[in-house]
């Protein structure tokens, strides 16, 4: 854990360290997924790098509540601040969603800390349209009233498999999570 003023910060580290000759590689999740929803992913990439995976503000293990007024240059200032902790001057980052957002404000506010920016299915969040199908707005509307059922209708929109069986190894997968860790985002009201 990071201990912050607004709270504390779980991140992860995995793979050896930089120090050893590993690159460090800042890994960050999409909306209302913690560092637990790489699904082996980071493990996989710990075999050649050193991985630093973190929840952000308001999810899984982090204690910091995000409020309205969290930006995603707040979320990159924690994850700069870890790496701080770390004793890593500059690592490569990658986004996925949301997480892309924060990989891109994380270039954007401290570019001498970046040695590389991967983003993935992300945008500037610039559009004053909305980027969700009817369908989609449907599933993220049902998830806040039965968040555990929501699974089952949005993780085949976001996961493609014609393996219906490793389908729904993920779709328990991300249910055992959400038992864990509750309904995403404990927000605070100022």
């Amino acid at each position: 854990f990071l201990y912050a003023a607004h709270g504390c910060i779980y991140y992860d580290v995995k793979g050896q360290s930089s120090a050893s000759g590993r690159e460090p590689v800042v890994l960050f999740r999409g909306l209302g997924r913690s560092s637990r929803h790489w699904l082996g992913f980071d493990e996989q990439l710990a075999q050649h790098y050193q991985v630093i995976t973190l929840d952000a503000r308001g999810l899984g293990r982090t204690q910091a509540p995000m409020d309205f007024g969290t930006s995603v240059f707040d979320l990159a200032s924690d994850a700069i601040a870890i790496l701080d902790e770390l004793g890593i001057a500059k690592a490569h980052f990658m986004g996925v969603s949301l997480g892309g957002m924060i990989t891109l404000a994380t270039g954007l506010k401290f570019p001498e800390r970046v040695e590389t920016l991967t983003v993935i299915n992300s945008s500037i969040a610039g559009l004053k349209r909305s980027r969700l199908t009817l369908g989609a707005m449907h599933s993220l509307a049902r998830a806040v009233t039965r968040p555990i059922n929501h699974e089952y209708s949005l993780t085949p929109m976001l996961v493609e498999s014609n393996d219906p069986d490793r389908l729904r190894e993920i779709i328990d997968h991300h249910i055992d999570i959400q038992r864990a860790e509750g309904i995403p985002y404990r927000t605070v009201v100022k």
